[in-house]
């Protein structure tokens, strides 16, 4: 690519996709698709070394439609030449539809990735798939909802409180210090927050579990 005065512009992703991503997919960074009247499909790699041009630089992957999502989402991890500020910049995820599916991969163990900061907007139901390293608090805002963990996920759930329609807990190891101040605790966060007047769905899973098709939920609440 080239700009107006002839000179080049340097788009090459800045890490190499990693054999967890799959193969023929192009990283990007910054991505924002809005499709008010059509479904949402796709499997998106994100670079977060691209220094892509973007209106709104506030979202890795903003997807919203008013139909249905489906999202599997890889994120490569830090390059070599990362800072440690860039580290620990979270990654934004922001999914909102009728149904929504995302998966969500990261090659990492807990800390090695960029923290994960993801917002789920939906009005019947919710899967959401977590890397294994997930480590940081959850945050379900809406009522008249079933939540089921999966068997693997839910020794790792702690519950905070339940309260007018509002679900506090974490997921993963827990640093107790850090728990005074929960809207600024460090590490991953994921926030859901459902619309509408039917009963809604939120099912929590981890991206690797082999048997998605098969029901393995342990706790199942209606609040």
């Amino acid at each position: 690519m080239s700009r107006q005065d002839g000179s080049s512009i340097d788009i090459t992703p800045t890490t190499t996709p990693t054999s967890f991503a799959p193969s023929g997919i192009r990283p990007t960074n910054f991505t924002r698709i809005h499709r008010p009247e059509h479904e949402i499909s796709g499997t998106f790699v994100i670079d977060r070394g691209l220094r892509l041009p973007c209106p709104d630089g506030s979202y890795n992957l903003h997807l919203a439609t008013t139909k249905n999502l489906t999202a599997n989402v890889y994120i490569l991890p830090p390059s070599s030449s990362a800072t440690q500020e860039d580290k620990g910049t979270a990654t934004s995820l922001v999914f909102s539809g009728v149904n929504v599916s995302v998966e969500i991969h990261r090659s990492g163990s807990v800390g090695d990735d960029y923290p994960l900061n993801i917002q789920i907007r939906f009005e019947k139901a919710a899967t959401i798939s977590l890397p294994r390293s997930f480590n940081g608090p959850l945050q379900l805002c809406t009522s008249g909802n079933f939540i089921t963990f999966h068997r693997d996920l839910e020794p790792n759930f702690l519950l905070f409180s339940e309260v007018d329609g509002k679900t506090n807990g974490f997921i993963g190891e827990i640093d107790y210090s850090q728990l005074e101040d929960f809207d600024n605790v460090a590490g991953d966060k994921i926030n859901t927050l459902s619309w509408g007047s039917e009963q809604r769905r939120i099912t929590l899973r981890y991206d690797d579990d082999k048997l998605k098709t098969q029901s393995r939920s342990t706790r199942v609440r209606m609040y």
